[in-house]
């Protein structure tokens, strides 16, 4: 049994930055797209994520009608640092596959390729290749000042009886995947919605690396 996302790092690819600010995800197994259908091929590939980027996108009505979806723009690659963290990443990528351990299945490169080597020419393969994964979020951020959408309550602050629970209130992105901290928010609210609540946990939680705080 496997979901094909075999290992998974958080590492720096600058010194100025007190977290990992990329995340990797592994994959024994790489795939092309023909004709709108993936098709699986031998190889393995690395998935990069920013773990905090730093570009923001946007949400607005397309009209006064319900039923007309959203526009909603998520201007990928908007902060210069942004782009470069991702251009470092990849040559971070590299650096990790060409590791010894790694010779017996390495061949060559499938993407964005051995020829891809200055900085324009990866950034010419990030902005084509960069997707969202579905994470998503802080379109609709808790918060106590007035430019924020919801309180602590998850209570939209400009209607009454209308509370927003999922990834998009959250004031910050996060180091890493959003389902399980949605599932704590969800947990956390729903408690408040019925008036109880969890005591408070005794563990410990590390705030950084090798700092233990109550």
């Amino acid at each position: 049994m496997t979901n094909f996302f075999e290992a998974g790092a958080f590492l720096r690819t600058r010194d100025d930055v007190d977290f990992p600010n990329m995340q990797y995800e592994f994959l024994p197994l790489t795939r092309k797209l023909v004709n709108g259908k993936l098709i699986p091929i031998p190889g393995f590939q690395v998935w990069m994520d920013l773990s905090r980027p730093q570009s923001r996108g946007r949400v607005r009505l397309r009209s006064a009608d319900p039923a007309d979806g959203p526009s909603i723009v998520f201007n990928h690659m908007e902060s210069r640092q942004d782009l470069q963290d991702m251009i470092d990443g990849i040559r971070l990528t590299r650096t990790l596959v060409s590791q010894s351990a790694l010779d017996q299945y390495r061949r060559e490169e499938l993407t964005p390729g051995p020829d891809v080597t200055s900085d324009r020419a990866i950034e010419q393969f990030v902005r084509r290749a960069t997707g969202t994964s579905y994470h998503a979020c802080g379109t609709c951020r808790m918060g106590a000042d007035p430019e924020a959408v919801v309180d602590s309550d998850a209570k939209v602050k400009a209607l009454a009886g209308l509370r927003v629970v999922d990834a998009s209130i959250m004031p910050k992105v996060i180091t890493g995947n959003l389902n399980a901290p949605v599932m704590m928010m969800a947990e956390k609210i729903s408690d408040r919605i019925r008036g109880t609540a969890l005591p408070p946990s005794p563990a410990h939680f590390y705030y950084r690396a090798g700092e233990v705080r109550d």
